[in-house]
């Protein structure tokens, strides 16, 4: 398991090195936001996978990796405006 999650963190900082400009075959890691992002455009937008790599440089199939809508999505926000704290 160590080894597996090694050999991912090599490969992602290669990635990150390898940059997004001209030239990058696209990439295959996401971070949180960017994460958010796919699944804000695949879920809430309706947009097929191919125009969202397209649009966000990834390689293809990425989106397909995140698994079909309900599998993975947004946590609902509801409620964050209520900041105090009950003690009972």
């Amino acid at each position: 398991m160590l080894h597996a999650r090694a050999r991912l963190q090599a490969k992602a900082e290669v990635e990150e090195r390898a940059g997004r400009g001209p030239g990058a075959k696209g990439r295959e890691f996401l971070d949180g936001f960017e994460m958010r992002q796919v699944l804000t455009m695949r879920d809430v937008q309706g947009m097929k996978p191919e125009l969202i790599e397209r649009k966000m440089g990834l390689k293809e199939g990425v989106v397909a990796r995140l698994g079909v809508s309900g599998v993975l999505g947004l946590v609902n926000e509801q409620g964050r405006e209520r900041k105090e704290v009950d003690i009972v």
